[in-house]
């Protein structure tokens, strides 16, 4: 026979383990804090918030003959190389920038075009970072081309654009050349 005192003790256990039961389903945690404290609490995990996207903004580009290349040497070319192996070749050439605008020119960059003199294939699209240039301001460029496909001469422009976002440009298209690699 279960005595009166074992039916209660019985009772309150099953009421603290009901009780615990609720708090671990409620999500109720306990903080961390060690001490006299420790009160269950509810902790939430931090959610992000997204990230605008910028709407993107369109660079009006100007034409400006401010920066441009100095036509000296063979059409602005100095030093013209080049190395050849069987399968591809490389150019290296000296030319000069300059800017004779009334500020300074930021992010000067040049574009190298190579294009096979006989053929008309594009050989090679590649630019050259120059930075920024003050007001009457020189620099000489040494121009070297990651390896291409091999031509016996190669036809070079250059084009040049400058600003944050390359909102300048000058129109004109330099050097214009062609050089014999090997016949």
């Amino acid at each position: 026979m279960v005595g009166l005192n074992t039916r209660r003790l019985s009772c309150i256990l099953l009421a603290i383990m009901l009780l615990l039961t609720i708090v671990m389903v409620s999500g109720c945690v306990s903080n961390g804090n060690t001490g006299q404290n420790n009160i269950p609490a509810v902790t939430y995990s931090p959610t992000t918030t997204p990230t605008p996207t910028p709407v993107p903004t369109t660079v009006v580009r100007q034409q400006s003959a401010d920066v441009y290349i100095l036509n000296v040497g063979d059409k602005g070319i100095y030093n013209f190389s080049f190395i050849k192996n069987s399968q591809t070749q490389t150019e290296t050439f000296i030319t000069e920038v300059a800017n004779d605008g009334n500020s300074t020119a930021s992010n000067v960059t040049l574009t190298l075009t190579e294009t096979d003199a006989h053929g008309g294939n594009l050989l090679i699209q590649q630019n050259y970072q120059v930075g920024d240039m003050t007001r009457g301001a020189r620099k000489v460029c040494t121009l070297t081309t990651d390896p291409h496909d091999l031509a016996s001469s190669v036809y070079i422009t250059i084009s040049l654009e400058w600003g944050t976002s390359g909102e300048f440009y000058n129109p004109t298209t330099f050097i214009n050349e062609a050089k014999t690699i090997w016949a």
